[in-house]
């Protein structure tokens, strides 16, 4: 699947794209669809603690372990995963 993009050029689809898609560009949450990543993945954990309204629950260290459980495929990790 290709990258959606609005009006503003953030990329609307995430949910639907890999890291490699996503990386370093302008991105709608895929939690909340509020928020926008002026470039993914910075910002993700400081988001998804407290702010997501996508994410249950109240403690940060456990609302981030569920953004990136639900949103795994759009991080790379150590072994080059989601390229």
């Amino acid at each position: 699947m290709q990258p959606i993009r609005r009006s503003d050029g953030a990329i609307d689809n995430a949910v639907h794209l890999m890291a490699r898609d996503v990386a370093r560009e302008t991105v709608v949450c895929h939690g909340c669809r509020e928020f926008v990543f002026m470039m993914w993945p910075f910002g993700w954990d400081v988001h998804s603690a407290s702010r997501c309204a996508g994410i249950g629950g109240s403690d940060p260290e456990k609302r981030k372990l569920e953004f990136k459980r639900r949103f795994r495929h759009l991080f790379r990790d150590a072994r080059g995963s989601g390229r």
